[in-house]
């Protein structure tokens, strides 16, 4: 069972995220809502004088997350979202909206060609991350490198 339902577990999040907000200088205006609860993270919804803010805390497997995103809002904020704050070691993140998903936008429309703009923009991030590959690796972001792929597809089938 997860921590993400439990009142002193919320009681912690939910005031690190005031403290967050009042050093942005926004203020939460109603409650927060725990809009899903999964085995790998938990995200929440902030309304806020500035607008709606999401929280999302991560499973230890995936507390890498908050450190990417710090690095990738750094690197190339064009390819994340707006962060507001994270504290990686817990793999807590608190950022803005950003706007509708892609994936109700792809529903609306019916088509995938808004793909055809955002595949760019993944392969120029990747190649722009290519001289970080030891930070990634220190933060425990998944080593996917092709040259390590066989040997992992193997581990998953055995």
């Amino acid at each position: 069972m997860s921590p993400w339902t439990e009142p002193a577990w919320r009681a912690e999040a939910d005031g690190w995220i005031d403290e967050q907000l009042a050093a942005s200088g926004a203020e939460r205006t109603g409650e927060i809502d725990q809009m899903h609860v999964r085995a790998w993270s938990t995200v929440m919804r902030v309304p806020t004088s500035a607008g709606d803010a999401y929280f999302k805390a991560n499973a230890p497997s995936m507390r890498f997350e908050a450190a990417l995103v710090v690095l990738l809002a750094g690197e190339r904020p064009d390819c994340a979202p707006p962060l507001l704050a994270a504290d990686p070691k817990r793999g807590w993140m608190l950022m803005a909206d950003a706007g509708v998903r892609l994936r109700e936008v792809v529903a609306e429309e019916r088509t995938l060609v808004r793909w055809l703009d955002i595949l760019p923009l993944y392969a120029d991030l990747q190649v722009d991350l290519a001289g970080h590959v030891d930070e990634l690796l220190a933060m425990g972001v998944p080593d996917l490198r092709l040259d390590r792929l066989p040997s992992r597809a193997e581990a998953m089938i055995v």
